[in-house]
């Protein structure tokens, strides 16, 4: 059976889409799924990048009119409209000769017209939407949002009666080795006494060089003292070489790693993090590490009142000062065991698995 993942990653849009899709689509194809990508040649894409997991990707066309400029409104996502992107979409499948069985689509800007496109064109195809924003009707068999707290009924009027909404953290979609890590996490942290070993991840992209930042507001706090610190960005990171300038000036020993496959095993072997809110959030919540979190994008700002109202360290904008992010390392020390209990209770690493019986069983109805 043949699976089609429509997903993009940009300078606006980031990578966390394509990871949590490739998550997916690694799974389902243990499982015996063909799965397809058909992706925007955005700039910051992940087109390469998704091709090393030997999946075979379709690109669609970007319009030439389109600037590749940073845009906030995740609706100017696309570069272009849904009907557009429809009918792209529908033209490669048609010119490849192959009927998709399932579509998976995981896109800010697109909704139930672009849905209602695709099912028009193939009408024994299932949908499967992939959300986080709850703002917009879709038009899909299964709906996946994975929120904190997020729960069916906030979708009930946004989806038809006959869609399945998988929703809340439960349903993240998490790489297998989170779950097999965390066992050995939870035993790490409890022997933990003074944390020294600091995991700054600001997102694939970093546009706005949070990650700079975090660096050098570390460097001037005198009641800050850590022996490692370990920063991690993304591949289509415009700010690599300021980052690598500041931590080559600091009084910090600070390792970079671009594009790691080992975020799983870095998570473990640190202490604290800093770290944008988004699909990371869950994964350091499986592996019981306390974290600052920092949210980058307006969209973001309903799980920031969320995580605080259950206790977490939650910055609402990139706009923090130096003496706020001392104070939160400093109470994340603290309060270290009840910190990491926290998290360990947020999300248990089980939501892929949940998720493909649920997929799965699109396959079985039809």
């Amino acid at each position: 059976m043949k699976i089609v993942f429509r997903v993009d990653a940009s300078l606006s849009i980031g990578s966390g889409h394509v990871f949590r899709c490739l998550n997916l689509a690694g799974a389902l194809r243990k499982n015996g799924f063909k799965c397809i990508f058909l992706t925007k040649e955005h700039a910051g894409n992940l087109i390469q990048y998704i091709k090393t997991y030997l999946f075979q990707v379709y690109v669609i066309s970007k319009e030439d009119n389109v600037d590749d400029k940073y845009i906030e409104n995740e609706k100017e996502w696309l570069g272009g409209s849904q009907k557009e992107d429809a009918e792209k979409t529908c033209e490669i499948i048609y010119r490849n000769n192959f009927a998709p069985d399932i579509f998976i689509v995981d896109h800010y800007s697109l909704d139930s017209e672009w849905e209602s496109l695709i099912k028009w064109k193939f009408p024994s195809t299932k949908i499967v939407v992939i959300d986080d924003l709850c703002n917009r009707k879709h038009y899909c068999d299964i709906l996946i949002d994975s929120t904190f707290e997020r729960t069916s009924e906030e979708y009930r009027r946004l989806v038809p009666e006959y869609c399945t909404i998988l929703a809340g953290t439960d349903y993240a979609l998490l790489k297998d080795e989170f779950l097999q890590l965390r066992k050995e996490a939870i035993l790490k942290r409890t022997s933990i006494l003074s944390p020294q070993k600091i995991l700054i991840t600001m997102g694939g992209v970093d546009i706005h060089n949070v990650t700079g930042k975090v660096l050098k507001e570390l460097n001037n706090r005198a009641d800050l003292h850590y022996k490692k610190i370990t920063v991690v960005l993304g591949v289509n990171c415009p700010h690599k070489k300021n980052i690598e300038n500041i931590a080559q000036s600091i009084k910090y020993d600070v390792d970079i790693k671009v594009n790691t496959n080992n975020m799983p095993q870095l998570m473990l072997e640190h202490d604290l993090s800093i770290g944008a809110l988004g699909s990371t959030t869950w994964e350091r919540a499986v592996l019981g590490l306390p974290t600052v979190n920092i949210a980058i994008a307006d969209n973001q700002l309903v799980i920031v009142e969320k995580l605080r109202r259950n206790g977490f360290i939650v910055f609402d904008s990139i706009n923090f000062t130096g003496a706020e992010l001392a104070r939160s390392l400093i109470k994340l020390t603290d309060f270290y065991d009840e910190m990491v209990s926290r998290s360990l209770s947020i999300c248990d690493g089980k939501g892929l698995q949940r998720t493909l019986k649920f997929i799965m069983s699109l396959s079985t109805n039809k």
